[in-house]
């Protein structure tokens, strides 16, 4: 009778813990599922960042090209209206000149 009672409590014990076991398990399970849908949100999100920087860094670098073109152009301008200048003021020494030379 005692040897009964003692295999029924281990039962009731062993139940108890499988019991408790199974909990343990489905919480670590709903645990791993959540943190798997936290994962992938968040991996979502820094993959529509990543596109947005590259679109926008793909942006910044067709303004620097046409920045870049912009001063090259300016420059040639610059480089061609020191040309005029520099023989509007040879023109005008040789003028200068040829006045003292005759005056």
């Amino acid at each position: 009778d005692q040897s009964s009672a003692g295999i029924i409590m281990l039962q009731t014990e062993l139940e108890r813990q499988n019991s408790r076991y199974g909990h343990i398990a489905s919480s670590l399970r709903n645990r791993l599922v959540e943190s798997e849908m936290a994962r992938i949100k968040i991996q979502d999100h820094l993959s529509s960042r990543m596109e947005v920087d590259a679109r926008r860094e793909d942006e910044l670098k067709v303004q620097w090209n046409e920045l870049t073109n912009r001063v090259i152009e300016d420059k040639e301008w610059v480089d061609e209206q020191m040309g005029y200048w520099k023989e509007s003021m040879e023109e005008h020494r040789r003028r200068l000149s040829t006045s003292k030379t005759r005056g």
